[in-house]
């Protein structure tokens, strides 16, 4: 009697521990699958997307179920630098509204109001600023830290994934200084960033290699080649860009512009937007970044159009600063209605 309970104590041991190795066999073989989903089909089904809360909620939400599996499989680095990227637009979005809430509470004198903004856009400079460097953070693991050599990107979807994740470093510093340093990100990482993104191809990639370097070359003092202008290179950059229909390296200039409190400039780079927008669509298997880049220059748009009347770019007229158009009174809208 006494043999046959163990022996069927042995045997619950052995089920037990199948069911564990088959569990975790089962979850780690969930996780691969899921991480090469994401790159293989995600990745490119929302590049095609012209939504960009759908990309940064998908961001947000696909996160931590993805780096959840590093704890029964490899960290899926890839996935997860996607991931982290369309994360970091929804706290841009957010670090945005607030900004603009800010100008319009200091242009009625509620001080307090404003202050409470300004409070507000620094924690999601900040969150953006986190988001983008555990985009970078993720890559380096991948192919090491940005460096004098260039690293093996073996397809088109990991020079695009590093393509993201080096512009989102740049965005990361960006917003850093706007959080006040929250983040504290190093403030050697545009110029590794510049180095590393030249390994990329100018002209398949929209432009953007050029106009992140040259854009680095013009905010840190003393970077520039010999015998370059980068505000020649950038524009260049920017009307290849114009000409592809993906305006990311056009939305590069007009942050550059801002960065050094060139309105002038900043104006010209979305006016110059707009008429491209106008011109030439964007293709469809890159819209979305299309659409980031469009929010990028918006932004800037609507913090200028903020500071001159107290209310955001009005619809329809994206690439104008002359005198605003005069929009038809709430009760006109009304009369026309009962007609």
């Amino acid at each position: 009697m006494k043999h046959s309970r163990l022996s069927r104590l042995r045997e619950l041991i052995l089920v037990a521990a199948l069911a564990f190795t088959n569990s975790g066999c089962i979850y780690s073989t969930t996780g691969n699958i899921l991480s090469s989903y994401a790159v293989e089909h995600l990745i490119p089904h929302l590049m095609t997307a012209d939504d960009l809360s759908l990309a940064c909620e998908t961001g947000v939400s696909l996160n931590t179920l993805l780096l959840s599996f590093n704890r029964v499989t490899d960290e899926p680095h890839r996935a997860a630098a996607a991931s982290w990227v369309a994360a970091a637009t929804c706290a841009e979005q957010e670090a945005v509204e607030a900004e603009l809430t800010q100008l319009r509470q200091l242009k009625a004198n509620q001080v307090a109001a404003a202050q409470d903004a300004r409070i507000v856009e620094k924690k999601f400079h900040a969150l953006a600023a986190a988001r983008y460097e555990k985009a970078y953070q993720h890559m380096v693991a991948v192919f090491g830290e940005p460096s004098e050599v260039c690293p093996t990107l073996d397809n088109d979807t990991d020079e695009l994934l590093w393509l993201l994740t080096m512009v989102g470093m740049i965005n990361a510093v960006q917003h850093d200084r706007a959080s006040g340093g929250l983040r504290g990100i190093e403030m050697d990482t545009p110029r590794k960033v510049a180095r590393s993104i030249k390994c990329l191809n100018n002209s398949k990639w929209w432009g953007v290699p050029d106009a992140v370097a040259a854009g680095v070359w013009l905010v840190i003092p003393g970077s520039v080649p010999e015998n370059v202008e980068p505000w020649t290179v950038l524009e260049e950059a920017a009307t290849l860009g114009d000409k592809t229909g993906v305006r990311v390296a056009r939305a590069v200039q007009a942050q550059v512009a801002a960065a050094l409190g060139e309105t002038d400039r900043i104006k010209k780079s979305i006016e110059a937007y707009a008429k491209s927008a106008a011109e030439v669509p964007s293709p469809s298997e890159w819209k979305m970044l299309d659409v980031l880049a469009k929010s990028q220059a918006q932004a800037l748009s609507d913090r200028l159009w903020t500071e001159s009347t107290g209310h955001r770019t009005p619809i329809g007229q994206f690439g104008q600063f002359n005198e605003p158009v005069q929009e038809q009174e709430e009760d006109d809208v009304l009369d026309d209605l009962d007609d």
